[in-house]
């Protein structure tokens, strides 16, 4: 009998897996962007499989190759997130989860993550509690049929400033705003993500021409038909507002992905903040609805036990996150 079933990570070969499992969960598939978190140094998915089960909890008729219990993690320098804890529903109640969880925090600490976060379904804080995470804020889930929104709204909070389509190469310009925002070096998980396919990157600058905001857009994954919007980050609400109207454009290159589709089937989703009301007044005044979704929670790793702290510099930059898994 194994006592403690080993942990290793993910490869590539298991993003369809790892896909369906979300997908049962009622989640988004996620697959490109869990691609990138394998590819870049910096990420990792953290799985146990079938075999590391002892037999008399082993399911017979699973693959011994078979996930069992993931999560996703990133190390962003001394920012850390922890997100897609899964395990599967005939093998809840073992401890999985928290060896995962567990074993994701080990993996930050040794890389230096001063804060953990994660967004907490209501199930999940009790063993987050447990592990030392805090409640920080309540996390936000918006979506609307692109169809219902209000291009006149845009127009009129974005004013002066415009936004542009933007490729690859603009996209170091932007990193030390990125940093700035979130705390910590992603740009390499951005770059990969920016590499998918359907994936496109805008960019805004103030009147001096520095650099003032940028949005990542990706196409959703099936059976979803529509775009995702993040990581949204801004120096202020009419830069946010110029980004998402360049984005949402009638010229946009994801209508043409898209298709007849855009006009009367296409949605946006994305996970705003609950750190930055303006984020949230924003997309309710252009018509999307906007819920209250989960709790984000905090783990201080350097000094264990402390009360939770403001570790992102500019949290009022961030309009959404890459995924709802606070990244």
């Amino acid at each position: 009998m194994i006592a403690t079933p080993r942990v290793s990570a993910a490869t590539p070969d298991d993003l369809r897996e790892l896909g369906s499992l979300r997908e049962k969960q009622g989640w988004q598939r996620n697959e490109a962007l869990l691609g990138a978190i394998i590819g870049w140094e910096h990420g990792r998915i953290f799985v146990v499989r079938e075999s590391e089960l002892d037999t008399a909890h082993s399911s017979p008729h699973a693959s011994p190759h078979a996930i069992v219990a993931t999560t996703t993690a990133v190390a962003a320098g001394p920012i850390g997130a922890i997100g897609n804890v899964i395990v599967r529903s005939d093998a809840r109640r073992r401890g999985l989860a928290r060896l995962i969880v567990s074993t994701a925090l080990e993996w930050m600490r040794e890389r230096g993550v001063r804060y953990a976060h994660l967004d907490a379904t209501k199930d999940g804080r009790p063993l987050y509690r447990g592990l030392g995470f805090v409640e920080v804020t309540p996390s936000w889930f918006a979506h609307a049929p692109l169809h219902t929104f209000d291009p006149s709204v845009l127009r009129a909070r974005a004013g002066d400033p415009r936004a542009r389509l933007a490729g690859a190469s603009d996209l170091p310009r932007y990193a030390a705003l990125d940093r700035a925002a979130y705390g910590g070096d992603r740009l390499g998980l951005l770059a990969l993500v920016l590499a998918t396919p359907h994936t496109w990157l805008y960019v805004c600058d103030d009147p001096s021409g520095a650099p003032a905001g940028y949005l990542l857009l990706r196409g959703l994954e099936a059976p979803y038909i529509g775009v995702r919007a993040g990581p949204w980050v801004a120096t202020d609400d009419a830069t946010a507002a110029a980004l998402l109207r360049e984005a949402l454009d009638e010229s946009a290159p994801w209508r043409r992905w898209l298709g007849s589709r855009a006009e009367s089937e296409a949605d946006l989703f994305l996970s705003p903040p609950g750190t930055n009301p303006h984020a949230l007044a924003l997309l309710e005044a252009v018509g999307a609805r906007v819920v209250r979704d989960d709790v984000i929670m905090q783990l201080s790793l350097a000094q264990p036990g402390a009360p939770p702290q403001p570790a992102m510099p500019h949290p009022e930059w961030q309009y959404a996150w890459l995924a709802p898994m606070v990244f």
